[in-house]
């Protein structure tokens, strides 16, 4: 401390003392005087200098416009690949036993002229079919067969049939002869029958036989328009 003292001198203090003086206000100085206030402008500023981060929310709200227009509907994409199958699902219940049943009658006894045959059935729908065998030993005869229920008639022959006399050397000539009909049967059930008859030409000799009929109950029962 004593050395520092004893080099010390006047204008060793004084020459320091300028050196900070200038040092230290010159930059101050020099500061102020270069950038006065309101002078840093755009073109003072340096390129993307200015960050979003360095804006305040009031400058970012001034920069953000209102919504756009919504813009037109882009074009179809392509088909997607096709997705994998999916599990089997679960085997449902076995639904009601639907009424489809068939109902049956035959009879090969002889009627003279005509013959009717019936089939008992429970109340419902029904296709019904019918057929007999007729025969006749002379003349010719008019035949026609008719499907009806206990609660409803129907025309259904199939179309008449003419069965002519046996050719020379024939002991008899034979036919068929038929019908079928969509009928209902009401109530408790009842019956479906089929009649055959002659009901013009000259045989004395016509007889029916081998009659059967056919009902099959269905669901409903809807004629064509």
């Amino acid at each position: 401390m004593n050395r520092l003292r004893a080099k010390l001198s006047y204008s060793n203090v004084m020459v320091t003392i300028l050196a900070i003086l200038v040092l230290g206000g010159g930059t101050a100085y020099a500061a102020s005087e270069m950038l006065p206030k309101n002078s840093v402008g755009t073109k003072q500023i340096q390129k993307e200098a200015v960050t979003p981060a360095k804006l305040s929310k009031a400058a970012k709200a001034t920069l953000t416009g209102p919504a756009g227009p919504k813009g037109a509907t882009g074009a179809k994409g392509d088909t997607g690949a096709k997705g994998d199958t999916g599990l089997r699902g679960e085997k449902g219940e076995t639904g009601p036993r639907g009424p489809s049943n068939a109902y049956y009658a035959f009879n090969n006894a002889t009627g003279a002229g005509s013959k009717t045959i019936s089939v008992s059935v429970p109340a419902g729908s029904y296709v019904a079919s019918g057929s007999m065998t007729s025969t006749l030993t002379n003349g010719y005869a008019e035949e026609n067969c008719e499907l009806s229920s206990s609660t409803e008639s129907a025309n259904s022959g199939i179309g008449d049939t003419t069965l002519f006399a046996p050719p020379a050397g024939a002991t008899f000539t034979y036919g068929h002869v038929g019908a079928e009909a969509g009928l209902n049967v009401g109530g408790t059930g009842g019956t479906i029958t089929l009649t055959c008859e002659k009901f013009g030409g000259t045989s004395t000799t016509t007889q029916f036989y081998q009659a059967r009929i056919l009902a099959t109950r269905v669901e409903s029962l809807t004629p064509s328009s």
